[in-house]
């Protein structure tokens, strides 16, 4: 008696894993077929109105900006000054920051940011010149909702824990 050894493709876990493999195929091809998302035209005028306030808070007589970024690993001239929004994709969002910090911090100085009120990380960021300048920081949400505020920061390389720079920014966005 001679037994047919049947293809792997014609029986039930060969069916559906060529079943997987199609459907995953379908749904890569059409996401890289999508054109790159932008803001809605409605979206981009409060998205531009959202700049505008961040700004005028930001330029508001007051207190200093060392005080208000003091913590307790701070040292003289360590500030974080403004900060602007540079671009919204998405979840995604791009942040150039003005700060200064004391050359004491050493070359490995690195800024962080943290959106509050919605679940967020940060690509941590460089920062390319001492005492001042200005650093671009990639930020993204992870769950839709609404940002109340963008806290920045500044830390010494392998100290995340430790900010010598921290200022909280009023910053009100909404992430599908």
């Amino acid at each position: 008696m001679e037994e047919k050894k049947q293809s792997f493709w014609v029986s039930l876990p060969g069916i559906l894993t060529g079943l997987a493999a199609l459907i995953s195929a379908i749904v890569g091809l059409y996401i890289a077929l999508q054109p790159n998302r932008q803001i809605p035209p409605n979206d981009q005028e409060k998205f531009r109105q959202n700049q505008d306030t961040t700004k005028q808070i930001t330029d508001i007589p007051g207190p200093t900006p060392e005080s208000l970024s003091k913590t307790e690993y701070s040292l003289p001239g360590d500030a974080i000054f403004h900060f602007r929004v540079i671009e919204v994709q998405g979840r995604n969002l791009t942040i150039e920051v003005d700060y200064r910090c004391n050359s004491q911090h050493g070359q490995k100085v690195m800024a962080g940011a943290w959106l509050k009120g919605v679940p967020s990380g940060y690509n941590p960021a460089f920062v390319s010149s001492h005492p001042e300048g200005t650093t671009q920081l990639q930020l993204s949400v992870n769950e839709a909702g609404t940002s109340e505020d963008i806290e920045i920061f500044l830390y010494e390389w392998g100290r995340p824990s430790e900010p010598f720079a921290k200022r909280t920014f009023p910053y009100q966005m909404h992430f599908d």
